[in-house]
C-alpha cells in the first residue's frame, strides 16, 4: 500500500501542475476566427461574435477544470483510503 500512496502522491502533484497550466493557455479556433473577423472589420456584429467566443471558451475551461478537479478528488480519496487500509492491517 505504501507504493500505491507514493504513486498517488506523485500523480496528484503532476495533476495539480497540469490543472494550473493547461486549460487557460490554449486559444481555440473559434476565438481566433472571431478575433480575426473583429480585427479585419470591427463592427457590432463582430464584437458580439468575439464576446460569444470568449463566453464559450470560459465555459469550456470551466468544464475541463471541473473534470480535472473530480479526477484529483478521486486520487485524494484513493490516497486517504490506502492510508486507512495500511493502518487497519498494521493494528
Amino acid at each position: 500500500m505504501r507504493g500505491i500512496r507514493i504513486l498517488l502522491l506523485v500523480f496528484m502533484t503532476f495533476w495539480i501542475l497540469l490543472m494550473a497550466g493547461c486549460p487557460g493557455l490554449h486559444d481555440t479556433i473559434r476565438m481566433q476566427r472571431a478575433f480575426n473577423n473583429y480585427h479585419d472589420a470591427p463592427s457590432e456584429k463582430t464584437r458580439q461574435e468575439l464576446e460569444e467566443a470568449r463566453r464559450l471558451d470560459r465555459r469550456d475551461i470551466f468544464i475541463i477544470e471541473g473534470i480535472m478537479a473530480a479526477i484529483l478528488g478521486a486520487a485524494i480519496y484513493g490516497f486517504i483510503r490506502a492510508g486507512r487500509r495500511v493502518h487497519d492491517h498494521v493494528a
